[in-house]
């Protein structure tokens, strides 16, 4: 989305400038509010709170597309919850995998998900290109919907957390990548 959001802003203004605060407000602000947001992830994450994110996510999707025309000022904070909304999926996504994952297993388990995720945004932004070109802004903002509400329905798929305080003592831990996707999904 942030692609294709960017790409109208330019065309509809031929600032580069408007263009590229698209991208500024769409990764800038999870920085200012990682931390607390981290912290604030790492005690209270859930299923419930997966959900409610995609869900919140998905909105701030909508609101994007919705204002991009109408309200400068909504068309930016809309992009900035967005972006506190990916990084909060991307931090419980891996703050998960360190759940269920041995010791050993974590480091190679994040950084699979994160090379998953970044090759994911790569190819989305290219056929987000490619639709655009096609169709309208409210086919890309359909998409990003979609991915929003798959990963909700996804999370919702999600075994429960172990309540025990030393996670290592959980069977689940002790399996393979396969087998404990398995058991998650």
């Amino acid at each position: 989305l942030t692609l294709a959001l960017s790409a109208i802003v330019f065309a509809h203004t031929g600032s580069l400038i408007k263009a590229s605060v698209v991208f500024v407000l769409s990764y800038l602000p999870s920085v200012f509010f990682s931390s607390a947001l981290g912290s604030w992830i790492d005690r209270n994450i859930s299923k419930r709170v997966f959900v409610g994110n995609e869900c919140l996510a998905t909105l701030a999707s909508l609101l994007c597309g919705l204002s991009l025309y109408h309200s400068t000022a909504a068309f930016c904070c809309a992009l900035a919850l967005r972006s506190v909304f990916l990084f909060s999926s991307r931090t419980m996504s891996a703050k998960w995998l360190k759940i269920i994952s041995s010791p050993e297993s974590q480091g190679p388990r994040i950084k699979l998900s994160f090379l998953v995720f970044f090759l994911a945004t790569a190819v989305s932004g290219l056929l987000a290109s490619w639709l655009l070109g096609l169709g309208s802004l409210w086919t890309i903002v359909a998409m990003d919907v979609s991915t929003y509400l798959v990963g909700a329905c996804v999370f919702l798929t999600l075994r429960k957390l172990p309540e025990t305080d030393s996670v290592r003592q959980h069977p689940i831990v002790k399996q393979s990548l396969l087998t404990s996707l398995r058991a998650i999904y």
